[in-house]
């Protein structure tokens, strides 16, 4: 009886052992994979700053674009409308050139 008592205490004793041997790992464990999710929400942060800056540089940028096609847009439509009203005039003084005009054949 004595040696079933010594070998169930040197049993015990071994998986007391191995249960703080695997606590520790599993400690070491969390800690490695809570450093490594810390990383990675540094990361993500990190991404979704340049993302955010990203897309108001764009919008900065398509918002000028815009700007600069409507006044180019404006400054040609106030140009044709300048060259439909002046027309009449540039046609009149073409054909009076024309017609009053002296023949350079005749002599």
């Amino acid at each position: 009886m004595v040696y079933i008592e010594i070998i169930h205490l040197i049993v015990t004793f071994s998986l007391i052992g191995y249960i703080y041997y695997l606590t520790k790992q599993q400690k070491q464990l969390t800690n490695f994979i809570s450093t490594e999710i810390d990383k990675i929400n540094d990361s993500l942060e990190a991404l979704m700053s340049d993302l955010n800056n990203y897309q108001i540089k764009t919008e900065t940028k398509t918002r000028d674009l815009e700007k600069l096609v409507d006044y180019n847009h404006k400054a040609t439509n106030r140009k044709f409308e300048n060259t439909i009203k002046d027309l009449p005039i540039t046609i009149r003084k073409v054909i009076g050139h024309i017609e009053f005009a002296r023949p350079l054949d005749k002599r």
